[in-house]
């Protein structure tokens, strides 16, 4: 679930603006950065200042441009956003909620 509130925190950056590697070190920090080791935090804090423009994300996705992008991106975060919050229901409930561990 971490990872995927990753992904959900990097693109909603991306949507707004924030160009790739400060939105892939800000969504790390927003959702990561707290589970791990300082020499780890070192190395992600390095590697996730090499995402993609923009442009190639797009380009990847074979989404023609930053409108339809953005557009694609309002609709599917929420979606998963409240997929993830299902889930971590559902591991409350059953007692299996091990998010606050390393």
């Amino acid at each position: 679930l971490r990872e995927l509130n990753f992904i959900c925190q990097l693109l909603r950056l991306l949507q707004k603006g924030t160009k790739s590697s400060d939105a892939g070190y800000e969504a790390y920090k927003l959702s990561l950065e707290k589970y791990h080791p300082w020499i780890l935090q070192q190395a992600v804090g390095t590697a996730v200042g090499y995402v993609p423009s923009i442009e190639e994300i797009l380009t990847a996705l074979s989404i023609p441009t930053k409108d339809e992008g953005a557009r694609q991106v309002a609709e599917f975060v929420p979606l998963m956003e409240a997929f993830v919050e299902e889930v971590h229901k559902i591991l409350v409930q059953e007692k299996a909620n091990f998010q606050n561990y390393a």
